[in-house]
Parts: C-alpha cells; structure tokens; sequence
C-alpha cells in the first residue's frame, strides 16, 4: 500500500459531527470583501515516525482539546481519485475506515469515533456542531456561517468567524460529500 502521509476523522460528538473552521491564514477574500471558509475535518500531517492513528490521537488533542475512540472497522476500502471505491483486503492502519488521495495523491487514513470531551478550538479558528445531511444542504445552497447557525449548527469560536462568510467543503468532507451524493451506503451509515 502506498505511504500514508496524513490521518483524518469522521468525529461524532453527542448527536453532531464535528468538523473544523480551517484557520484564518487559509480563508479565501473574493470580490473585494467577501469571504469564504473551508469546513474539514479534524485531522492532518503524519509527522516523523507516528502511525497514522498516533497522528489522530496528536491532531485531536492539539485542534480541539479531545481525546477520541476508534470505532473498529473489520475491512477498509479506499476511494480513487474518481471517487469509485475499492474494497481492501486487509485493515493494516488499526481500524482505518477509508483511505483516500489529498493533495499531490498523497494517501490520507480516514477513522470514525467519538470526542471524548466537549470539542474547543485550539489551534483553529473554530469547531462546526452539525449533522451531516444539514451540511450538505448548506455546501447545496452555497451557505453562510450565520445561515449555518440558523439551521442548527453550533459554532464554537476561537478567532470572530464572520456570519456572512460562506463556507466550502475542504479535504476529507469534500470527500465524504462526493461519496453521500453517488449513494454510498456505507457512509450513508457513517453519517447517520
């Protein structure tokens, strides 16, 4: 299998996904004033000798304050870069749910679990509070944060989020997003 170069999470916190508010250096200005935010997933960069579930463990802590459960997956699959999904043999990455190819076909271990703790931004502008069919319908509807929040999302910030900033899906929720909309069943599940 190809070297795993990051790890991200599918993170369940009570009845809410938790996604991140990507940092503000990565904010996109357009048309003068006009803002948009990228909404991720927790997670990120495998750093010298960690294994892609240490990488987690470390990003968690350092993004949002939590410590997270690994929910056991029993066969792994991975999603090429055209979105179709392979199944795998084996599960070598301690319970990895997917994989998939970011950026420059880097390969990214994605897990499913659950915040231990109440999630707070850390090193992050913000955490998103919401389910994942109202995202989805936000990212539809090319949303703003401060629609967001009206259609029951908890936004808990660290740096002022602007309400009128429009949000885009970044990473492993733009993959998760392109797997919902094909009929996935088994994210359907995942995101249940």
């Amino acid at each position: 299998m190809t070297e795993v170069t990051g790890s991200s999470i599918i993170l369940k916190y009570k009845e809410y996904f938790v996604f991140e508010i990507q940092k503000k250096h990565k904010w996109i200005t357009f048309d003068g004033n006009k803002v948009k935010l990228g909404i991720s997933c927790i997670g990120g960069k495998v750093e010298g000798n960690e294994k892609p579930l240490e990488t987690l463990h470390r990003e968690a802590k350092e993004e949002i304050s939590v410590d997270v459960s690994i929910e056991p997956i029993e066969k792994p699959f991975i999603v090429n870069p055209g979105y179709d999904v392979e199944w795998l043999d084996s599960n070598e990455n301690e319970n990895a749910f997917f994989y998939w190819y970011g950026y420059k076909g880097y390969r990214i271990c994605t897990y499913y679990g659950q915040a231990l703790q109440h999630p707070k931004p850390k090193d992050l502008a913000g955490v998103l509070l919401i389910d994942f069919e109202t995202l989805v319908k936000a990212f539809r509807n090319n949303a703003t944060v401060g629609e967001l929040a009206k259609m029951g999302a908890v936004i808990i910030e660290k740096d002022n989020i602007p309400r009128d900033a429009y949000i885009f899906p970044v990473n492993t929720v733009e993959v998760l997003c392109k797997l919902y909309e094909n009929g996935e069943k088994l994210i359907h599940w995942a995101l249940k």
